[in-house]
């Protein structure tokens, strides 16, 4: 959360996340009680577009296990899709958990058993600087201070 060159904005880090690997239910690898980095090495991604944290980060993660990277087979960063993906498929993701709470929740998708530390990344709120956030907005960040 470093919005470098944009001066006009101000942030405030509210936490630190960490990814986890979603599937979907029917994933051959949902069931695993352990798992290394080199079982997904060679399976489907779904992953955000080149240059996204997101993707840096898992990449970064392949590479500090000396594996290439990633393989991936759809490029989005939309929930929705994703969601509707990995439940129809035997891809993998890396996303918050946060994101996906109700699906797994439902165990329409799974969160495999390995940590992915060098994912793991600062949160927070970004605004313009000087500005003033609508009432709803104020309220959200009031509750998220909170």
């Amino acid at each position: 959360l470093t919005p470098l060159g944009l001066d006009d904005l101000a942030h405030a880090r509210q936490g630190r996340a960490i990814f986890a690997l979603l599937v979907g239910k029917a994933h051959p690898l949902a069931r695993r009680r352990k798992l290394s980095l080199l079982d997904l090495s060679s399976g489907g991604w779904i992953l955000p577009h080149q240059r996204a944290p997101t993707r840096e980060l898992v990449t970064a993660s392949f590479k500090a296990k000396g594996l290439g990277e990633p393989k991936v087979v759809v490029e989005t960063a939309d929930p929705a899709i994703t969601a509707a993906i990995l439940q129809e498929s035997d891809l993998v993701t890396a996303v918050s958990p946060h994101l996906y709470h109700q699906e797994i929740r439902a165990r329409r998708l799974a969160i495999l058993p390995l940590a992915l530390p060098q994912t793991r990344r600062p949160i927070g709120i970004l605004q313009r600087a000087g500005g003033k956030p609508s009432p709803a907005a104020r309220l959200l960040m009031d509750h998220i201070h909170a």
